[in-house]
């Protein structure tokens, strides 16, 4: 399962009838958007479950050597190390994660979160006219906003009280 890096929304604001209307209804998105299962299909939510579990497993502390000499398996590792039960020393061999397989879990870390990047404004009343604005953040988290050829910096909170169009978000 993959998620995109950037993650685009357009947000279904022209509506049409006998005529063609927009939709100036103010709604509410986030400047981090969680992914949530319900959002997914049943097979990707099964998938995703997977993929924590899995994710939740490799970050857990590994157990101290005397446990794992005791319950250890032989044949299932690549390296050995030695642990004392009681007063006699058991050979057990211990499997470590190989460097792709910490990659690909670290990747899964965050898999559902992502940040507001951009927002793309409709500014006018009607549909066959009007002007577009554009917000996006920087490489510092500023916001600037983009109108024809002048900008200025904004604060998060007028990004967030737009009527938006389009909304990009990156995945952390």
């Amino acid at each position: 399962l993959t998620v995109p890096n950037i993650l685009i929304l357009h947000i279904k604001r022209f509506l049409y009838t006998d005529r063609p209307i927009k939709s100036c209804e103010s709604i509410y998105y986030p400047d981090i958007l969680e992914l949530k299962d319900e959002y997914f299909t049943p097979e990707i939510q099964e998938e995703r479950k997977k993929i924590r579990k899995a994710a939740e497993d490799a970050a857990k502390p590994a157990k101290p050597k005397t446990e794992l000499a005791k319950s250890a398996k032989p044949g299932t590792a690549s390296k050995k190390s030695r642990a004392k039960a009681g007063k006699e020393e058991v050979k057990v061999e211990v499997h470590e994660q190989t460097e792709e397989e910490k990659k690909e879990l670290n990747s899964f870390k965050h898999l559902e979160k992502y940040e507001l990047i951009g927002v793309i404004v409709h500014k006018g009343k009607d549909v066959v006219r009007g002007h577009y604005i554009t917000f996006v953040q920087d490489n510092y988290g500023n916001w600037i906003l983009y109108d024809d050829k002048e900008y200025k910096q904004v604060s998060s909170s007028i990004v967030l009280d737009q009527q938006a169009y389009v909304l990009i978000y990156r995945k952390f």
